[in-house]
């Protein structure tokens, strides 16, 4: 699920970045997991700004609901009120920043193998099953 983040530039000792979309996938046959971050067009002229619109993203990331076709993404308060975001460039938008992380197998005394986007163990009742 897509998460609503304050991406921190480095170089501004935290009090500057980017609002953005963090959007993660897990490669099929390899146990890897892309995270893209997509800037998201907020209309804020100061950082300071994203906090008090967004302060629950002083606690973290936020999870949003999105529609994909339309590059929009919709985050529900707890008080029920929805706010849209939209990418700085719709369908032309280019993540900013985009990592590899890689997913260690969980602790098994069994065998692992990794199968389609799951460590998976094999079992001697039931064969692979999900680990």
């Amino acid at each position: 699920m897509p998460e609503l983040v304050f991406l921190v530039d480095p170089n501004s000792n935290g009090h500057h970045g980017t609002l953005c979309i963090r959007a993660s996938y897990v490669e099929c046959y390899e146990p890897i997991r892309h995270v893209s971050y997509w800037p998201l067009h907020t209309g804020l002229r100061f950082d300071r700004d994203v906090f008090d619109l967004f302060p629950e993203l002083e606690s973290g990331q936020v999870p949003v609901n999105a529609c994909f076709a339309s590059f929009l993404f919709y985050f529900t308060r707890q008080n029920g009120h929805r706010i849209e975001l939209r990418l700085v460039d719709t369908g032309r938008t280019k993540p900013i920043k985009t990592t590899l992380e890689k997913i260690d197998p969980p602790k098994s005394r069994l065998p692992l193998r990794w199968h389609a986007g799951h460590w998976q163990k094999l079992t001697k009742r039931d064969g692979w099953t999900y680990a």
